[in-house]
């Protein structure tokens, strides 16, 4: 993993508008949930075409150490299987559309097709997005 130098803003608008939304898309699944927020120092896995695919599957797992336990994975047919770790710094720098998925709990996913809504996961399982929520809207609003 390379070294990437934190840039900070002396601006706490988009902190609080991106706890917010990791927040709220929490609550579009369970309202009992819990929010997990990983630590900005910590990693996740992605596949080598993560910050321009247009299909993707990210899921989260029990984080090890610096390992947020987060995996995302470009989905698209005949997309390249090659996998890299990178900080979640990094990753928010350069797909900053989903860093509102980031403080789902282990053993959560999301899905996205192009064209599609964003599916939620849970152990394999497809969970019913509640009516009005955050996710309802923006899938709504993708529509």
């Amino acid at each position: 993993m390379k070294d990437l130098p934190i840039f900070f803003h002396n601006n706490i608008s988009a902190t609080l508008t991106h706890l917010r939304q990791q927040t709220d898309i929490v609550k579009s699944i369970l309202a009992s949930l819990t929010p997990n927020f990983p630590s900005i120092r910590e990693s996740i896995i992605v596949s080598n075409s993560f910050s321009s695919c247009n299909n993707f599957y990210m899921n989260r797992e029990a984080g090890i150490g610096h390992q947020s336990g987060w995996f995302f994975r470009d989905i698209t047919e005949g997309a390249d299987e090659e996998f890299s770790q990178i900080s979640l710094y990094e990753f928010s720098i350069k797909r900053p559309d989903a860093v509102k998925f980031l403080s789902l709990p282990e053993e959560h996913a999301i899905i996205k097709r192009q064209f599609d809504s964003y599916r939620a996961i849970y152990k394999n399982t497809e969970l019913k997005i509640k009516k009005d929520s955050y996710l309802d809207w923006l899938n709504k609003s993708k529509a």
